[in-house]
């Protein structure tokens, strides 16, 4: 550790092991340094925006270099965002490769000038930089180039044309001997940067198609980085005690997870607020779950600019829509490459099961993208007070016939930004407002019915479940009735003498007092199902 410093978790640029808490990046992502030294090999790392790319590029650079078989020259291309000329891109990359030069720790290799010919083609200037600088080194090279998708258009194809035709006939003595390339979303092989919610750009056969044969990314593995396990965050808890800080205790860990599921920044951040803002630095108060939870709420009212960044990809028609399907317990069916439910996954909105449904990403992730698609709707403030039941979850019961009340005034202006998303105008709105009077220690899981375009929800507690069935019915469906065999079974999972039906009548010949209604049913088991008509 740095003298005078105490480590701390960091939610800001590369992290370093003498001044943060972290986890070995080359851990999360071992075959990446076979990969590097693999010879003629090109590698493509993508991982969300602060998911600890970079921070892995340079621990590679460190330990490839420190090993003695090779040099490692990290360089980014950072400040190149938004070039898609050739001419400007090939500058920018020179402008690139020189710093990176002069910033390497080995004096031999910071010593080393490439020469620029301004007559020089843009098309072979990157490819002709890099074969003098391997023609002047000791070693072979492994070249690392962080940032790769602030390029786009013909800079960005122009580039990996000279990556791949230099991996295939310029080593082992004039080009690097493997290339690894750092981004967010990587080209297709069309040679199209995906990191700009992966649409084309450019016109066909104007000079943006690429040899699919010498598109490093025809030849390129792909490496996702992975988030955090629950064994990483308890590492990095473990780490923190151990120097001095709070113990956090296995609830509080299993928090953590829930709220995040392992994203890097989001982990950070929330430890970071719990310790600094809600316990105030105080290294005798333990990281409970409570301060989890209540760091979690602040991220999401104060709302920094990662997850500012996150909630502005809903802007994107494919992401609102993949997203809200995903909040809706729908998701399954989605195509995972390609489209807004590509670009979500990649960015670290969503996340796919083991059965390839797609869900929100954790809880921050499900209460931003909620919060974002349903701003308009305003649930009366004190809901969750008015509401409050006994132990830990809501009074159900009062709880729907407060949202038929708003319901009956509000839906038409609840539904209109939403009704571009099938079932979404209705299904949202009542996820706002159950979530709006969830207490402290209650939590809402939710999945896909058996009815179509249903969702099952379950609100959850330590002494109590409050099992609900909220359901879309077109004219000709089955009516309330047919539903309640399926939340009668719901109930019984769960051991709940009551069970509730939100019954969203979407017959447009009804009016408001045909559809609202509120109806209690004794099932055979002697349960009580109660039905709210909307």
């Amino acid at each position: 550790m740095e003298e005078g410093f105490q480590k701390f978790f960091n939610t800001c640029g590369p992290c370093r092991p003498s001044r943060h808490h972290l986890v070995p990046s080359l851990d999360r992502a071992p075959v990446v340094r076979q990969m590097a030294e693999d010879d003629g090999t090109c590698f493509f790392l993508k991982g969300p925006r602060q998911s600890g790319k970079t921070t892995l590029a340079l621990e590679l650079a460190r330990e490839i270099s420190a090993a003695g078989r090779f040099h490692a020259l990290y360089m980014t291309l950072r400040e190149a965002r938004g070039a898609r000329g050739r001419r400007l891109g090939a500058r920018l990359f020179l402008d690139a490769l020189d710093s990176a030069l002069k910033a390497h720790p080995d004096p031999m290799v910071a010593r080393i000038e490439i020469p620029r010919d301004p007559a020089a083609c843009p098309r072979s200037a990157a490819r002709t930089a890099l074969a003098r600088l391997c023609s002047a080194l000791d070693r072979p090279l492994v070249l690392l180039v962080d940032d790769m998708d602030m390029l786009s258009g013909k800079a960005l194809q122009s580039l990996l044309d000279q990556m791949a035709t230099g991996l295939a006939a310029g080593r082992p003595e004039a080009f690097p001997r493997s290339v690894g390339l750092f981004g967010l979303r990587g080209p297709d092989p069309s040679g199209h940067a995906g990191g700009r919610g992966g649409r084309a750009r450019g016109p066909a056969g104007r000079g943006n198609r690429a040899d699919p044969g010498l598109s490093p990314f025809s030849m390129a593995r792909e490496i996702a980085l992975p988030p955090f396990s629950f064994a990483d965050i308890d590492k990095l808890c473990e780490l923190h005690a151990a120097a001095g800080g709070q113990a956090a205790s296995e609830e509080a860990k299993l928090r953590i997870w829930d709220w995040t599921e392992g994203a890097p920044w989001l982990v950070n951040a929330l430890v970071s607020t719990a310790l600094d803002f809600v316990l105030h630095g105080d290294p005798k108060a333990p990281l409970t779950s409570a301060a989890v939870n209540e760091a979690a709420r602040a991220l999401l009212r104060e709302t920094p600019a990662h997850l500012r960044g996150l909630a502005g990809l809903l802007s994107d028609p494919g992401v609102r829509r993949a997203c809200s399907d995903a909040l809706c317990g729908g998701g399954a069916g989605q195509a995972l490459s390609g489209g807004g439910a590509a670009l979500a996954l990649d960015m670290g909105l969503l996340s796919a099961g083991w059965d390839d449904r797609l869900r929100p990403a954790g809880g921050i992730c499900r209460e931003l993208v909620l919060r974002a698609l349903t701003s308009h709707i305003r649930p009366p403030a004190g809901l969750r007070e008015s509401c409050r039941g006994e132990g830990d979850g809501p009074d159900m019961t009062l709880l729907l016939q407060e949202f038929q009340r708003q319901w009956r005034w509000n839906s038409r202006s609840w539904r209109t930004p939403l009704a571009d998303i099938p079932g979404a105008g209705e299904k949202l709105p009542f996820l706002a407002f159950l979530e709006a009077a969830l207490p402290e220690g209650a939590v809402l899981e939710k999945g896909p019915s058996a009815a179509q375009g249903g969702l099952s929800i379950a609100v959850r507690g330590n002494a109590r479940v409050r099992p609900v069935l909220a359901v879309l019915e077109r004219p000709g469906g089955p009516g309330h009735q047919g539903y309640l065999e399926e939340l009668s079974d719901a109930m019984d999972a769960e051991g709940s003498a009551e069970g509730w039906l939100a019954f969203f009548d979407l017959d447009p010949a009804k009016g408001p007092d045909e559809r609202i209604f509120w109806k209690t049913r004794t099932l055979a088991s002697g349960r009580a199902a109660h039905v709210a008509g909307l």
